[in-house]
C-alpha cells in the first residue's frame, strides 16, 4: 500500500517515475513496482501509462487513488499502527533506526492543512491557518541523508527545492502555523538546520534547550553505579 501511494503521489506530480528508481528508493525488485502498477491498473482502474520518450510512467487524465472518505480512515489506521510499531522499539538500540523507517512511511498520508502544509495528523490542528494570522515564510535546510525522502515529498501546495552540490536540499514554503512546522523539523534531529524566520530558529533552539535540562536533571537524579 505505501508503494502505491508513492507512486501514486509521484504521478500526480507528473514526475514521470520509473519501476527501476522506485524499486531502488525502496530496495526491492523493478519486478515488485511493476506488479503494483499493474494492480493499480488491473484492480484499480487506474489510467496510468508508459511515456517511452520520457521513460517513465504517467496518468493519463485525472485520478484519485483513493477516495478522499477511505483516504481518511486509512490515514487514521495507519498512524495508529506506526505509534504502536515505534512504541514497541522505545529504549532500544534499533529505536532511531526504525523511526527513520517509519517516518518514510508517515510521509506518504499526509493530512494538509488549509495554510498548504502537510504532516502527520498530531500537527493537523496546529498547521490550521487562522483568519487574521499572517503566513511565515519558511526556509529549511535537510542534509543529504534526509534530502533523499524530503525531496519526494509534497509537503506544502506551494513548496520550492533549491538543490546543494553536498546532496543537502532547502525546502521552502509560506505556511500559517510555525509551531506545527517546529514540531516537525525537530524529528529530524541535528540533520536540518533553519534557515528563516528567526523567530522559527529561537523557538527550536528555546526547546532544545529546555530538553537538555530535562536530561541534566534525569542526571543529576540518578548516581552513577556503584555509587
Amino acid at each position: 500500500m505505501v508503494r502505491m501511494q508513492y507512486v501514486d503521489r509521484q504521478l500526480q506530480a507528473n514526475l514521470y517515475p520509473s519501476c527501476i528508481g522506485i524499486a531502488r528508493y525502496f530496495e526491492v525488485s523493478p519486478k515488485s513496482i511493476q506488479g503494483d502498477i499493474r494492480y493499480m491498473k488491473d484492480m484499480l482502474g487506474a489510467p496510468i501509462a508508459y511515456d517511452s520518450r520520457r521513460r517513465g510512467y504517467c496518468y493519463l487524465r485525472e485520478w484519485k487513488l483513493f477516495p478522499d472518505s477511505e483516504r481518511g480512515r486509512l490515514e487514521a489506521e495507519s498512524l495508529m499502527a506506526v505509534n504502536k510499531v515505534l512504541a514497541q522499539y522505545e529504549g532500544t538500540p534499533m529505536y532511531d533506526e526504525v523511526g527513520r523507517a517509519l517516518h518514510k512511511v508517515l510521509q506518504y498520508f499526509p493530512v494538509a492543512d488549509s495554510g498548504g502544509f502537510s504532516c502527520d495528523s498530531d500537527l493537523s490542528m496546529s498547521l490550521e491557518q487562522r483568519q487574521g494570522v499572517p503566513r511565515a515564510h519558511v526556509v529549511i535546510t535537510f542534509s543529504a541523508h534526509h534530502a533523499q525522502w524530503i525531496r519526494t515529498g509534497m509537503w506544502h501546495s506551494a513548496q520550492t527545492f533549491q538543490e546543494h552540490g553536498d546532496g543537502s536540499v532547502t525546502l521552502s514554503m509560506d505556511v500559517g502555523s510555525l509551531e506545527g512546522v517546529k514540531r516537525w523539523v525537530m524529528r529530524f534531529g541535528a540533520g536540518v538546520r533553519v534557515i528563516s524566520p528567526e523567530e522559527l530558529r529561537n523557538m527550536i533552539k528555546d526547546e532544545v534547550v529546555r530538553m537538555g535540562m530535562v536530561y541534566l536533571d534525569m542526571q543529576d537524579s540518578f548516581p552513577e553505579s556503584g555509587e
